[in-house]
């Protein structure tokens, strides 16, 4: 929701591991109680800097899991202003249905967007079909969220995602390290002289370098 001076978090409460729990220890905080955070600027993800209205006609989005938070953010902010006209189009993975996030803000912001937003959700636990998402734009249905069984697959991110050969596409992609990897290659870690961890795109592989996208139109969150 928009509050001034106010931000939303998604937070998943995965049982407590070695080097992890922090979702755990956030979800069990009572009403009242006072968590120090520190937020990140703006990512620089489209030429250097943030991305901004109407800067791509066309946007897709694979996300694995609480990798969907990110991009409901964008397709709800995208979608509020009148003056931009981006077409969106988010492909989900999660493992079953109790894992799913976010369906129903999902489903809500793809019915009022006037086909601008189409959602297809897959669920990577259950055998996979061959039936081609009904929510994808060459489909031709006023169908605006699908849902599938299998993980997301060069045939899925074809028929959901822009073609590589348009002007004017991108592809964001937000998961596990893993994920990220099956479906772009994966983020390099990379250290300085000085020992200072950085991330680096590095080249576009897996799914989306099968499909033909390069670097420039690829950016893993």
């Amino acid at each position: 929701a928009e509050r001034p001076g106010t931000f939303d978090l998604l937070v998943k409460a995965y049982a407590p591991r070695p080097g992890g729990g922090l979702g755990a220890w956030l979800c069990g905080l009572d009403v009242g109680d006072v968590a120090s955070v520190k937020i990140k600027p703006p990512k620089k993800i489209a030429n250097g800097a943030p991305l901004a209205r109407n800067q791509f006609k066309r946007i897709g989005m694979l996300a694995g899991g609480t990798g969907v938070a990110p991009f409901l953010h964008l397709a709800a902010t995208l979608l509020a202003d009148p003056e931009d006209a981006t077409l969106l189009d988010l492909v989900v993975s999660h493992r079953e249905p109790a894992d799913a996030l976010l369906g129903a803000e999902l489903d809500a912001l793809a019915a009022a967007s006037g086909g601008r937003l189409r959602v297809h959700t897959t669920y990577s636990r259950d055998a996979a079909d061959d039936a081609p998402p009904a929510a994808a734009r060459d489909a031709g249905a006023d169908v605006f969220h699908s849902t599938g069984a299998g993980r997301i697959v060069d045939a899925v991110a074809h028929a959901m995602l822009p073609s590589p050969d348009d002007d004017g596409v991108f592809v964001l992609i937000c998961g596990t390290d893993g994920f990220v990897g099956d479906m772009a290659g994966p983020i390099e870690r990379v250290y300085d002289d000085a020992g200072k961890k950085s991330k680096v795109q590095g080249p576009t592989l897996g799914v989306l370098g099968r499909l033909g996208f390069g670097p420039h139109q690829v950016f893993k969150l």
